[in-house]
């Protein structure tokens, strides 16, 4: 036999050697039922304390269980885009979701089951370190919740929208005149309801903000998502005027501002940004698993899933400030933890 020829198959014989013996069996990788069993109790919270939403026979989300009356919290801006059929929690399935308040800053729907010998729901909000781990919900069935693990990768911080919904026009900024006037009309792709624009017109206000430049335009926006109207207050010569809008999500409008990292993330949420806290942590999730709770090891609720940011960024509301939100909501004391 040739050398060379007989080098190469003894290389291929200890590559696949060496690769053999570098692959753990199925049950202990990743998803391994071995591994898996390594949480099985924050997997059993998890199983206790989502829901799934379904439009169909297709699931589009989860849905956090808040009180063992009944109450879910869903993430509204999936919620809202479609014709929802039917909650499960574990096996049960509700056909009736009575839609109890909507939480916009927060993208929260509150929703009502008819339900009996619903499970009370641990909510921790202790401090939640960077480091640690926590578990949310992965592939899901009607009767089981599959898990996925990760840690808290950030401090909790508020998140801003970063320029997610825009006005109906391109503008320019005067900064010795402190003014903001419009430099291009685009309101056949914005739905503009009065199109009275003109390039040079001056914004005066969004809504009951006074704008004098970039930075009070955007935090005029801070808190609005797609599809919310707004008044802006306008000048054109002497002359004063109104004209309402609705924003859109500015990829719609500028489809190439999207980034590299989020045409390689997947199906990441629509709305992302402009919440007033969040917990960050590095479980992948799509549009389609947001909305459940996010557990630590010990099978405590810290917070419920909001927004798929990346394919390396999820963020979660912190379990306080959801229970401050359900408590205002039906104004009740809030309950010692």
């Amino acid at each position: 036999m040739d050398l060379s020829k007989a080098c190469f198959l003894l290389a291929c014989f200890l590559w696949s050697s060496l690769s053999q013996a570098q692959q753990l069996e199925g049950a202990f990788r990743t998803n391994g039922k071995e591994t898996r069993q390594a949480f099985r109790v924050p997997q059993e919270a998890i199983q206790k304390s989502s829901g799934v939403l379904y439009e169909g026979r297709r699931h589009y989300g989860f849905a956090s269980l808040i009180d063992q009356r009944g109450y879910f919290f869903a993430k509204l801006s999936e919620y809202q885009k479609r014709e929802t059929t039917y909650l499960v929690h574990k096996t049960t399935i509700y056909k009736e979701l009575e839609e109890v308040a909507e939480i916009p800053e927060w993208d929260l729907i509150l929703l009502k089951v008819n339900g009996q010998d619903l499970p009370q729901v641990t909510w921790s909000s202790e401090n939640t370190e960077m480091g640690k781990w926590v578990v949310s919900n992965g592939a899901t069935s009607k009767r089981r919740r599959r898990i996925r693990v990760g840690i808290i990768s950030a401090k909790t911080r508020p998140v801003y929208m970063k320029g997610e919904v825009v006005l109906p026009f391109s503008w320019n900024e005067d900064k010795e005149k402190e003014s903001v006037f419009v430099a291009d009309n685009l309101d056949e792709k914005l739905d503009v309801i009065h199109s009275d624009l003109k390039e040079g017109d001056q914004l005066l206000r969004v809504g009951e903000v006074i704008i004098k430049d970039t930075e009070s335009l955007e935090e005029a926006l801070l808190t609005k998502v797609s599809g919310d109207s707004m008044t802006l207050g306008m000048k054109r010569g002497a002359r004063e005027f109104e004209i309402e809008v609705l924003l859109k999500p500015r990829k719609e409008v500028y489809p190439r501002s999207g980034t590299r990292n989020d045409a390689m993330s997947g199906r990441i949420s629509e709305r992302r940004s402009g919440f007033p806290l969040v917990l960050q942590h590095s479980i992948p999730m799509t549009n389609r698993s947001v909305g459940g709770p996010l557990c630590d090891l010990d099978g405590k609720c810290v917070g419920m899933n909001i927004s798929a940011f990346s394919r390396s960024e999820s963020y979660a509301i912190p379990a306080e400030k959801l229970l401050e939100i359900f408590n205002d909501i039906l104004k009740e004391p809030k309950k010692d933890e």
